[in-house]
């Protein structure tokens, strides 16, 4: 054979084989290169689906930790509510309770007043009474000193007028066991002698001799109502007569008397 033919034989087989091996190589490459990026893929997707569950723990525990925070805030939130509602709710029962109490006590004066008004009103009348009587004495004595003295009606107003303001006042006490049960008084003078008289009796009754000391004419003039400047004189006639009173009691028991004569002194902004 043709050594030429021969080569060019030979050259095309070995091209064929070249060509064959050649595939082959490629393809045994290829597909390690196909395996490893599969396995490159597998290790993304393990790390990836790592680092997934991983994140997704990490937002789980945040979350958790926010809605610990935000609970506990809550509920602080709540126990500070409850807390100011408690104490308004105290406040409000407290308000209610104290009115309850000042509507009780303006009850109780209410009707303490209403009592003193009566009282008043009965020692208004009491010194009406005795008013008229007085006038009625009083015209009768002026008349007999203008028969006897020629004095004129005015002259002998003034006389009889100045005789009984210094006239001493006098009290009878009813007293057991230091208690002063009852009083009663004769008075000779003008309306607010007879009205500070009166009013004495009425103040000294249930009261111990020691309160009944206690009393003085500032206060009979008070449970009066007030008396003028000009008359205040009355009320300490009244104190003066209760003190003698009280110690003409000690004196008929045979005790020392507790207390001591004070004269022409009194509470008040005149004496005339």
């Amino acid at each position: 054979m043709d050594p030429q033919v021969l080569s060019i034989i030979i050259g095309v087989v070995a091209l064929i084989a070249g060509v064959a091996a050649g595939r082959f190589i490629f393809a045994k490459n290829t597909k390690k290169q196909i395996e490893d990026a599969e396995l490159q893929a597998q290790n993304i997707l393990k790390e990836a689906e790592l680092r997934a569950e991983t994140i997704k723990k990490e937002k789980q525990l945040e979350a958790k930790e926010k809605f610990v925070q935000l609970k506990a805030e809550h509920d602080k939130e709540v126990l500070e509510r409850n807390r100011k509602i408690s104490d308004a709710e105290s406040r409000a029962k407290q308000k209610e309770i104290s009115i309850n109490q000042k509507e009780i006590g303006l009850d109780k004066q209410l009707k303490e007043n209403e009592a003193i008004k009566e009282a008043l009103n009965r020692q208004i009348e009491i010194v009406n009474l005795k008013r008229t009587e007085l006038e009625k004495h009083q015209e009768e004595h002026i008349r007999r000193l203008e028969k006897i003295s020629n004095l004129s009606a005015e002259e002998a107003k003034a006389q009889l007028i100045e005789s009984l303001k210094h006239e001493a006042q006098t009290q009878a006490l009813s007293i057991q066991q230091e208690i002063i049960e009852d009083a009663k008084f004769k008075t000779f003078g003008c309306g607010a002698a007879v009205a500070t008289s009166s009013m004495v009796t009425e103040m000294v009754k249930g009261k111990s001799i020691t309160e009944a000391l206690t009393i003085t004419n500032k206060a009979v003039a008070e449970a009066l109502g007030g008396l003028p400047a000009i008359k205040m004189h009355c009320s300490v006639l009244a104190e003066e007569a209760l003190r003698s009173a009280l110690k003409d009691y000690y004196q008929k028991q045979g005790l020392p008397v507790p207390f001591a004569e004070h004269g022409h002194t009194h509470e008040g902004e005149t004496c005339l």
